[in-house]
């Protein structure tokens, strides 16, 4: 819950991956990072939800911008996008991106290969 002018706002975190059947650095976070992150206590506060962009487009989040790189790892609260991850990077810096957006709620913008 944060306090904004006086008033309690509930925070509903949700972490979308953007990704496309063909994706082969999808398949690597899926083996490598995603088993790691949802035994990570972030997990529960920023569920993950993927997304093929080839079957359901960006569904129906309102994004800043396109999706341009596969995976699009994007941090969104209440709605809105206030970080966004542009490709495949370890699992370290990957956690380490998320409790910076989660816990900081800072608008956060990386691009990785």
């Amino acid at each position: 819950v944060v306090e904004t002018l006086g008033k309690r706002v509930e925070e509903n975190f949700e972490l979308i991956m953007f990704s496309t059947s063909l994706c082969d650095h999808c398949a690597v976070f899926d083996q490598e990072t995603a088993r790691i992150y949802k035994s990570n206590s972030l997990s529960k506060k920023a569920p993950l939800i993927k997304i093929n962009i080839d079957e359901y487009g960006t569904g129906k989040y309102h994004l800043r911008e396109p999706i341009e790189v596969v995976p699009t790892f994007i941090v969104m609260n209440n709605g809105k996008e206030v970080a966004r991850l542009k490709g495949l990077v370890d699992k370290f810096l990957f956690l380490s991106f998320i409790r910076d957006a989660v816990l900081n709620e800072k608008q956060v913008s990386s691009r990785h290969k």
